[in-house]
């Protein structure tokens, strides 16, 4: 009896103790879960804010001291700009704003890699230097450029949806002004025709046919012309009246209208 006893007490002594995870506290369960690494958030953000601070002060340093005009220094200040922004997160707004005032000044100095880049600065430059200050006279711009922005929308709807050959009211209020003279003749020409299509036209009112003498070039009777209401006392007025409505000027030629009934046509000789 007394061996039995005494191989019992050796065991409850030899014997290790159970670990209570409760009682040695969190870092003792976070040991015991595989591949959990301890982390401590405040002293990450610490190191963080450390490494913006230091970068603010290179590009302060940057700043005050560098050349101006220097493209190497100037792309260093906008690199570490970007990089203490980003350490700086969703803190020290005040240096953050210090931060992308120095890089837009930084930007400047660099070349822009196409035209259109060079076109959004200039013009960011204008708004940045000439946009109103007061109130009051921002509101007036605004207004004026929301009114013209208005009124052309509203002219191109009644562009796009007026049939063709109609005027404007202006237009038509300015033509009845306008006293046809006596025994003329008149014609609302579309826009776009050629010269030699035009004369075409008006000579087939007479029915007649146009004939175009050698020394008239086709760089000449191809060129467009302004569409729009003519007025003659003849064809051939209509006709000569051509001329001044060609929208190159830099293969003009003269050119003779005669009408030969005997034939049927009109003759265009070209000087």
């Amino acid at each position: 009896m007394a061996f039995d006893e005494f191989t019992k007490s050796q065991r409850q002594t030899s014997a290790p103790a159970d670990p209570d995870p409760i009682a040695d506290g969190p870092a003792k369960i976070q040991s015991t879960v595989p591949g959990a690494l301890p982390t401590n958030p405040p002293a990450k953000i610490e190191a963080s804010l450390s490494q913006a601070h230091q970068l603010y002060e290179t590009v302060q340093n940057l700043v005050k001291s560098a050349n101006p005009t220097d493209v190497h220094t100037a792309r260093l200040i906008v690199e570490t700009c970007d990089d203490a922004i980003s350490e700086f997160g969703n803190t020290n707004q005040d240096k953050k704003l210090d931060l992308r005032k120095w890089k837009a000044e930084a930007e400047q100095i660099l070349p822009p890699a196409t035209l259109k880049d060079l076109k959004d600065r200039a013009e960011a430059l204008v708004l940045a230097k000439g946009y109103p200050k007061s109130n009051r006279i921002r509101n007036i711009l605004l207004y004026a450029i929301g009114a013209i922005i208005l009124i052309g929308t509203l002219i191109g709807i009644y562009s796009m949806f007026a049939r063709p050959g109609t005027k404007a009211p202006s237009e038509e209020k300015s033509s009845s002004n306008i006293s046809k003279p006596p025994d003329s003749i008149s014609i609302n020409l579309p826009d776009g025709l050629t010269l030699r299509t035009a004369i075409k036209f008006l000579a087939q009112i007479d029915n007649f046919t146009a004939d175009f003498k050698p020394n008239c070039t086709n760089q000449f009777l191809d060129t467009e012309i302004e569409g729009g209401p003519l007025t003659g006392a003849s064809t051939i007025e209509v006709i000569e009246i051509l001329r001044l409505r060609l929208k190159n000027s830099d293969h003009t030629l003269n050119y003779r209208v005669e009408k030969k009934p005997e034939k049927g046509i009109y003759e265009i000789s070209c000087s």
